[in-house]
């Protein structure tokens, strides 16, 4: 996205999040799926060449969070049927899983935690505060005497570094 006249990219991610959130929350219902969806977009957005007007951003949020909502689900479906038959056909129930699935999520947790090291302090802070341990992004900015769009802000580059990351690694065949 090409800012011109300003920070219009900031200016969207604070006028917009909020209200972006709650409609995708209204898609999906589920509050960690709806984050990721808004990020992704806004992430859609700084990559994105178009120089926007700030009419032209907001119909454009919107349109792409629906859009991102409906791929979500549509692949959550997907998965879900997925997931239905492997489980048919070996005879396990959802709350039966395997010794090697509870290994591979304890790796991976440990991975996640590993390369949460990796981030500038105020992101891995942010991230670790707001997802690990519950805290609100009001109660976080009050602690650390910033302002909340300071706390989304190092939220959103802290996952999408994450992301970033995990990409590198899945990409690679690295992850467990």
């Amino acid at each position: 996205m090409q800012l011109s006249g300003g920070d219009l990219f900031n200016e969207a991610l604070l006028k917009y999040f909020e209200s972006l959130y709650r409609y995708a929350y209204g898609f999906l219902k589920d509050e960690d799926l709806a984050k990721d969806v808004v990020l992704d977009v806004f992430d859609e957005l700084k990559e994105d060449e178009t120089d926007f007007s700030m009419d032209g951003v907001e119909k454009w949020l919107w349109t792409a969070t629906r859009n991102n909502c409906i791929d979500r689900l549509r692949r959550n479906k997907a998965q879900k049927k997925k997931y239905d038959q492997y489980w048919r056909e070996h005879g396990r129930s959802e709350t039966d899983p395997s010794l090697e699935s509870i290994l591979a999520k304890a790796k991976l947790f440990g991975l996640i935690r590993e390369k949460l090291k990796d981030l500038p302090s105020e992101q891995r802070r942010a991230v670790e505060e707001y997802y690990l341990k519950g805290k609100k992004t009001k109660e976080l900015a009050e602690e650390l005497g910033i302002t909340e769009s300071t706390v989304n802000q190092n939220k959103y580059k802290g996952i999408k570094a994450l992301r970033d990351i995990f990409r590198y690694l899945r990409d690679r065949n690295l992850l467990p």
